[in-house]
């Protein structure tokens, strides 16, 4: 997918995960985290009762961590399967992750939508993020360079 440093290794690839169960984990951990601190917040700003407010922010924390683990667990699984990590794995997790969330919200024009709408956003995001690590990599290696 691009640039090669000398020693032929592309900075912004990513090691194929060993486990995607465990990528799973990482992933649904870190995401209910980021729920739960959504839902705090929501709830504080809205100035729900305390009894609303702790169940609407472990309702958060679950989806989240839900939609999370099966992002991550995907995107490691389909690396895995496919010996290779690219921004099709980043695609096909969205696409999954979003089937998930369109199934929860019930019809088939959100189905359709929430699939096509994070795939995309998960392969932008995937391409994006290798783009800023290879800009980055000269400037790295000559900290690690000084730094020696």
């Amino acid at each position: 997918m691009g640039e090669h440093t000398s020693d032929g290794h592309d900075p912004a690839a990513n090691e194929i995960p060993e486990s995607w169960a465990r990528a799973a984990l990482a992933g649904g951990g870190a995401s209910g985290l980021v729920g739960l601190v959504f839902g705090s917040s929501v709830a504080w700003w809205v100035h729900q009762p305390l009894s609303m407010a702790v169940k609407y922010t472990f309702t958060k924390g679950a989806r989240f961590a839900a939609f999370g683990a099966i992002l991550s667990g995907t995107h490691a699984f389909t690396a895995q399967t496919r010996q290779k990590d690219d921004f099709y794995n980043a695609a096909i997790a969205g696409a999954v992750t979003g089937l998930a969330l369109g199934i929860r919200g019930g019809t088939v024009p959100r189905i359709v939508f929430h699939t096509a709408a994070l795939s995309g956003l998960a392969a932008a995001t995937d391409v994006s993020y290798r783009q800023t690590i290879r800009a980055r990599e000269p400037t790295l290696q000559k900290d690690a360079r000084r730094d020696s």
